[in-house]
């Protein structure tokens, strides 16, 4: 049974007085009993408070769960146009029984489902009926007392991942990998991680409040059981599964869009993956690979380094990997890649999107080697980069260039100006390859950067000017741009460096990438933005699901991060989708956008299984909708 916005819903007309009175159905939820009741109103505009003021409202009756209604005699003898025997709920609208299986093409297949539900909870009450009978003693049921004991359900957060796990194909991929009971397990573990963080130790109250499907709270012990048998090897199998089910997506699309006279040959575009890595501080004694890093966040802990290959167009993890903690990006990158191949990953038209980090000659020319296509981040260190930003500063410093939309003067170096390259593979003849460069430049980025120094530098001369010892934190920023002399009178003297100043902010706003393919400027900085969004995504799940922290030993390591990993996926999915859909993001972040459907609750009907969504507002659908999720509604029996 859907439910919705008042607005949404279509309802009935009467004739009052030669004019037409427009009255709008809807469902209201007695939140003591659960029960849900069909209510009928009218209103008309009121012009000068600009409001619309209810002026009929009339209760139609009680629905039942194959939503029919319990007509009130009142409603029958003020509305005697419904003379039908039985009326039927269904969005917004009061239909016959054979109108309702017109519109509802399911209905059937859910009174089956429920006359099946209503005869099992007729076995299990009989069972129990003829044990008290025997004068036999029942064991509590820790799962039938909390059912009792509980009148709403948690379902709003939950339901937007769970579903987003249904619609992407990971549940079926976990219960084909792990098995039934563990792959819906570790699916809903991954919900709960994204609903709650990463410690697990508050699974089981969660479950008892939360309305999922089969969703059963479940002890400590069982979980860390399971995550101890979660190895590498059924990790990689998982995503592979993945990776093979998005690549396949994404040339079917392309197969598709090739006209009927067109040979199909080789995929006219590759699939683009985007590399991204985080370390996880922990406080763990006991994981070997767990080793002091680099960690700009709890440097006084070690870490484990996770590295993640993500869908540029989903947003899924598709390939993850956990490594030393005292490895850095760039040296970890080949042998990541080397693993890839090695569990059986086809890299063959597929393109890696990294960022700077990332960046080492090493891994570039394994890449060429294995003709796999790549889009890297350069960083502004290389003096080669550098010489061509400074011999093509009078076109990148022209507006003309500028693209609208991303502000960045853009610029494809010509093919005459590509790197040289070779391509070395075992018993063949070394293969000459161009690398291609794409610069842009951003000159507001470096006006504010050049005024932020300047500030800080006047703010730094005034302080030592006037003797006084300067904050470490400017000290640090205004490094290297203040000399020091005598003035005629001995005293010391401070002053700018303009030389120095001019150095420091000369590759502010600067940008280049390096790709195997050469395209269109705004082609490639597309494809490297799709992959910022991504690593932007990553930085909010560590920050709003606070998942910085690690808490479990080296036997369930792998399975923790595992999950971990599962929840990324939920997050990074749900957050693309709603950057696809330019849903607004209160403060620019996807928690605050969540927060709306936070209140979304399910009631229960009575004493029975049989729970009801209550109804939601107008922002609540909307949210759903702009995550891509079908909003919840109708009946449900999360326990069966």
């Amino acid at each position: 049974m859907k439910s919705g916005n008042k607005k949404q819903l279509t309802g009935f007309s009467v004739q009052k007085d030669g004019e037409t009175e427009k009255w709008h159905v809807f469902l209201r939820t007695n939140r003591r009993s659960g029960y849900q009741y069909v209510v009928a109103e009218t209103n008309h505009w009121d012009k000068e408070k600009k409001q619309a003021r209810v002026t009929g409202r009339q209760m139609v009756g009680r629905i039942q769960p194959t939503n029919e209604i319990t007509v009130s005699p009142r409603f029958r003898k003020r509305f005697p146009q419904f003379t039908q025997p039985e009326l039927f709920f269904w969005e917004g609208q009061l239909l016959s029984r054979s109108e309702y299986l017109s519109a509802n093409p399911n209905a059937q297949q859910e009174w089956d489902e429920l006359e099946a539900q209503q005869q099992k909870d007729a076995e299990e009450a009989a069972a129990k009926a003829q044990l008290l009978a025997s004068g036999e003693e029942l064991e509590p049921d820790p799962l039938e007392e909390m059912r009792q004991a509980r009148r709403y359900l948690r379902i709003g957060k939950p339901w937007a991942a769970w579903m987003t796990l249904l619609n992407c194909g990971m549940l079926d991929a976990l219960v084909g990998i792990f098995g039934a009971d563990d792959g819906l397990l570790l699916a809903q573990l991954a919900v709960y991680v994204f609903d709650q963080g990463p410690a697990m130790d508050r699974f089981e109250d969660w479950a008892a409040a939360t309305g999922l499907p089969r969703l059963q709270p479940v002890s400590g012990q069982r979980i860390s059981e399971l995550l101890s048998r979660i190895d590498q090897s059924k990790i990689n199998a998982f995503f592979k599964t993945r990776y093979d089910a998005a690549r396949e997506r994404f040339f079917a699309r392309q197969r598709a869009q090739t006209s009927s006279g067109e040979d199909a040959g080789e995929p006219q575009q590759p699939f683009l993956v985007a590399f991204d890595s985080t370390g996880i501080s922990t406080y763990s004694t006991t994981i070997d690979q767990a080793e002091y890093g680099h960690a700009k966040q709890n440097p006084e802990l070690k870490q484990v380094n996770l590295m993640l290959l993500c869908d540029e167009e989903t947003g899924e993890a598709i390939f993850a990997y956990s490594y030393w903690g005292s490895i850095n990006d760039s040296k970890a990158f080949v042998p990541i890649l080397k693993h890839m191949i090695s569990a059986g990953f086809d890299l063959s038209f597929v393109t890696f999107v990294t960022d700077r980090g990332f960046r080492n000659p090493f891994a570039t020319q394994f890449l060429l080697d294995h003709h796999i296509g790549f889009v890297q981040g350069i960083p502004i260190v290389e003096d080669s980069v550098k010489k061509l930003f400074r011999q093509h500063r009078d076109l990148l410093t022209q507006n003309g260039y500028m693209n609208g939309d991303t502000g960045f003067v853009e610029m494809a170096l010509s093919p005459s100006e590509a790197e040289a390259w070779t391509e070395n593979l075992p018993g063949v003849k070394p293969i000459q390859r161009k690398v291609f460069i794409y610069l842009y430049y951003n000159p507001l980025t470096n006006s504010f950067a050049a005024r932020r120094l300047a500030k800080d530098v006047e703010d730094a001369l005034k302080v030592l000017n006037s003797g006084r010892k300067l904050d470490p934190r400017l000290a640090q920023r205004t490094a290297n741009c203040i000399g020091e002399k005598e003035s005629d009178k001995g005293h010391k003297v401070y002053y700018r460096k303009a030389q120095v100043m001019t150095r420091k902010t000369e590759f502010e706003g600067c940008l280049a990438i390096r790709t195997d393919r050469y395209l269109s400027a705004a082609q490639v900085f597309t494809i490297y933005s799709d992959r910022n969004n991504i690593e932007r995504t990553f930085r909010e799940l560590k920050v709003e699901e606070d998942a910085r922290r690690l808490m479990a030993t080296q036997t369930a390591f792998e399975g923790k991060l595992f999950v971990y990993e599962l929840a990324q996926s939920i997050y990074r999915q749900v957050a693309m989708q709603a950057r696809k859909k330019q849903a607004v993001l209160p403060g620019n972040s996807l928690n605050k956008l969540l927060a709306a459907i936070e209140p979304v609750v399910a009631v229960r009907v009575g004493n029975g299984r049989e729970w009801r969504v209550d109804l939601l507002t107008r922002r609540q659908t909307q949210v759903y909708e702009q995550i891509g999720v079908t909003p919840p509604a109708g009946k449900h029996y999360f326990w069966c």
